[in-house]
């Protein structure tokens, strides 16, 4: 009996271990940095419970095939690379992130990937634990407005967000 309450309890405690590492601030994830005023450097990875993402590349204002941005607007198109950490029978959801992953202005206003920019490359699809891969999101920003961040919102219900330098 003494054995089976000393596993739950171990097992308990792993519990607890991951759902803390899921919500773990950006700053703990990230040695300090991670935060509006502090974020981390373009083409370094930034951390979350279940991934880690970074910025390749940034180009604007970029032409659109398909779509015609509203006037004073442009089309802003950023690389990301996301390696996925969980464990390597586990799926990390490229898809499901392109709405967590906001291009941020200078005055704080937040810019979501537009989902009807086609892209060549778009930042999509499925990856196991332990792999990465790259891919492109488009965001309808206004002409000249300064834009140099990107963050990602993660943990439960997004509550949680990391700020990294576009390069």
């Amino acid at each position: 009996m003494r054995v089976s309450k000393h596993v739950l309890g171990m097992l308990i405690m792993l519990v607890l271990a991951s759902l803390a590492c899921m919500q773990a601030s950006a700053g703990a994830l990230n040695e300090g940095q991670g935060t509006r005023d502090n974020p981390i450097a373009p083409r370094k990875f930034a951390r979350t419970g279940d991934y880690e993402i970074r910025a390749l590349s940034t180009i604007r204002p970029v032409t659109a095939d398909n779509y015609t941005a509203p006037e004073g607007f442009e089309f802003m198109k950023v690389q990301f690379e996301v390696k996925c950490t969980k464990s390597e029978a586990e799926i990390c959801d490229l898809t499901d992130l392109q709405n967590n992953i906001k291009v941020v202005s200078n005055t704080g206003i937040l810019y979501t990937a537009d989902p009807e920019t086609q892209l060549d490359k778009p930042l999509a699809g499925e990856i196991l634990g332990g792999a990465a891969d790259a891919g492109w999101l488009t965001y309808v920003v206004p002409v000249g407005m300064t834009i140099d961040q990107a963050l990602a919102q993660y943990g439960m219900d997004g509550a949680n967000l990391i700020f990294f330098k576009l390069p």
